[in-house]
């Protein structure tokens, strides 16, 4: 019986999940203490075919088939599947390069067999890409990680867990999983975290369990997202009516003053004139714009 079951959901991306389990089968914890279970979300390409192939080569993979329903439906799938007392969350772009990976997940949870705590490993950008500057952004201050808030082994809230890298213990979610109402982008992993914490769940901040992201990304990629950032976000204080998300009172007076569409454009063109200092003050406008509008 496995300690350790790695959930992947994937759509789409055989070359990205290929690579990802490649990096999985370097990966120096016994092959008889792991599995890892690829839930292929209704995948459009030839990413079926690859996993059959794959799955004979691999005793510790196991595959998955559904009609499309989300990176959500995909990772319930996989828990209710699930036969090790960890569940480690990643995604199919992110490779762990580290061959002790998994041993690092699996020591944390050895050390602290308590049922209610879990580990939020960390993720860079894949060291094979280029580090845009708008990429760089994203994880020092844009919506996508905030590690650099985070101090080693330090308790993190809900808003920290982040499924590319986080496990935790199987009998956390055999009452809570991932709800299927949030569409699109942004709230569905933290919102289950906020749950779960209600619950007594410990998010410990765990730096040495560290994977790289492939998911080279452009400002247009992060547009097409606010929209449902928006709505999320709305469903997210609907469901729970003490959380607050989107700007209230004063903090929206100040939202509206920076991320009108006057300021937004203005914005623009000084970051097209003056990109060094208003670059950023451009996406995050863009973003406070999409917080409040969508």
């Amino acid at each position: 019986m496995p300690y350790l079951s790695v959930v992947v959901p994937t759509f789409s991306r055989e070359e990205k999940i290929k690579k990802c389990l490649d990096f999985i089968s370097r990966q120096q914890l016994p092959s008889s203490s792991f599995e890892v279970i690829v839930v292929d979300d209704g995948s459009l390409d030839d990413t079926s075919n690859l996993l059959d192939l794959l799955s004979s080569e691999y005793s510790w993979l196991r595959v998955e088939k559904k009609e499309n329903g989300g990176a959500s439906s995909a990772r319930n799938r996989g828990i209710s599947l699930a036969l090790g007392e960890i569940v480690l969350f990643i995604d199919d772009d992110i490779y762990v390069k580290d061959p002790h990976f998994f041993e690092k997940h699996v020591r944390f949870h050895q050390t602290h067999p308590e049922p209610y705590f879990a580990a939020l490993g960390k993720v860079i950008w894949d060291r094979d890409l280029k580090i845009t500057p708008f990429m760089h952004w994203l994880d020092h201050g844009g919506p996508q990680f905030a590690y650099h808030k985070l101090n080693k082994y330090q308790e993190c809230d809900h808003r920290f867990f982040y499924t590319a890298n986080v496990s935790l213990k199987k009998v956390l979610l055999n009452e809570e999983s991932f709800d299927l109402n949030f569409k699109g982008w942004g709230f569905e992993d933290t919102e289950l975290a906020y749950r779960l914490m209600r619950k007594g769940m410990k998010l410990i901040y765990l730096p040495e369990a560290c994977a790289e992201h492939d998911n080279e990304m452009i400002f247009s990629d992060l547009s097409a997202r606010l929209a449902s950032m928006h709505l999320n976000a709305s469903y997210f204080e609907e469901k729970h009516e003490e959380v607050f998300i989107l700007p209230r009172d004063f903090k929206k007076f100040l939202y509206f003053l920076y991320a009108n569409s006057i300021s937004v454009s203005l914005f623009k063109v000084l970051s097209l004139l003056f990109p060094k200092v208003f670059l950023r003050h451009y996406w995050n406008a863009r973003v406070k714009q999409g917080f409040l509008f969508g």
